[in-house]
């Protein structure tokens, strides 16, 4: 497996997220008041047989904490009921959210997303961060107990050693190198080369002279997200060296070096040097953001018509009609008040 989709960045920030500390996540999204006390490495990931989870760049990091790898099995639905039920509450939720696009159209039924949408990201992240406080402070119907509290408890038992009892807290620097995806590439003087591009770094440098001036395969991690560096792992020192692009060029994300490098070969140019690929992309971008550009006219342009409740009907000529403004759906229940518990996290 060459190439990451990005649904395996989505595991490995979540694991990521998972393991560390949550109050300086908290703290850049004004939710210091959060009380949400969960982290440390897991002793056991279950997960289905899905390609995103048995990635490489997965089963490496899960090998470097010790994690245990437990695969579900196919046709036994009710073996991980607990969790399905879970992300059923959550989703539900998110279904209550003005703008959401449910899990297809005839669930949308009449519901314009596009145009009920007023959520950022960062403001979605908090929503869902109190939805979650709420969830592991409200009594659960069978344990008679807080979900948070039944997490706390296991710290609390008497027989527990007592290095056992603060989970350890891992680098927060180096957590998601270990789970993002990589490939082994040869280390020369003038650094590796990935996805037809060049990196280099001085600090590659003593890894080359250790080697005799050999050409070593070594492990290069990279985030689909952004290609402007990559980080070559240094398994003396068990340290990463960030390397970034031996000429200057601009940021790209796996998928648009994918496009680039499919539009080159599409070609059959014969330059088919790292300048090629970068012209490739920058004409991509152009076609990216003139088709954005125009799509954003559209949408401005619908706003404005539906500010006015005008809505344009064939008449004779000489002769208009203003129709009246489309009804707007009603606010979810629960919008403009605080985030109440789940209704029914007692059924679970």
């Amino acid at each position: 497996m060459c190439e990451c989709r990005s649904s395996t960045v989505t595991v490995a920030t979540c694991l990521a997220h998972a393991c560390l500390p949550k109050e300086d996540w908290l703290a850049r999204r004004q939710l210091g008041g959060v009380h949400w006390p969960v982290y440390g490495r897991p002793g056991t990931l279950e997960y289905d047989r899905g390609p995103e989870n048995e990635a490489r760049g997965i089963q490496r990091g899960l090998r470097r904490y010790g994690i245990a790898a437990k695969v579900r099995a196919t046709g036994h639905p009710e073996q991980h009921g607990t969790i399905e039920r879970l992300i059923g509450t959550m989703m539900r939720f998110v279904h209550e959210l003005r703008g959401t696009t449910f899990s297809n159209i005839n669930e949308r039924g009449e519901s314009e997303p596009d145009q009920r949408a007023c959520l950022s990201l960062p403001e979605l992240e908090r929503v869902l961060a109190l939805a979650i406080d709420s969830y592991n402070h409200t009594t659960h119907g069978q344990l008679g107990e807080r979900p948070i509290d039944r997490y706390l408890a296991y710290y609390r038992q008497p027989a527990l050693p007592d290095a056992d009892r603060v989970p350890p807290r891992l680098s927060a620097d180096r957590l998601l190198l270990d789970f993002l995806p990589y490939q082994v590439r040869g280390l020369s003087r003038p650094g590796v080369r990935l996805f037809r591009v060049d990196y280099s770094s001085v600090d590659l440098l003593p890894l080359w002279r250790r080697d005799n001036q050999r050409r070593v395969e070594r492990i290069v991690v990279y985030d689909p997200r952004s290609l402007a560096r990559v980080w070559v792992l240094d398994e003396t020192t068990d340290d990463y060296i960030a390397v970034p692009y031996r000429v200057p060029r601009p940021d790209m994300t796996l998928a648009q070096s994918a496009a680039a490098r499919h539009a080159m070969h599409q070609s059959k140019a014969r330059d088919r040097t790292e300048g090629r690929l970068f012209d490739n992309l920058a004409e991509i971008r152009a076609i990216e953001d003139s088709a954005r550009s125009a799509t954003t006219r559209r949408k401005a342009e619908r706003a404005v018509q539906a500010s006015r409740g005008v809505r344009e009907t064939t008449m004779p000529a000489g002769q208009a009609t203003t129709a009246p403004a489309a009804a707007v759906p009603p606010a979810p229940a629960w919008a403009g008040t605080a985030i109440a518990p789940f209704d029914d996290v007692e059924r679970l």
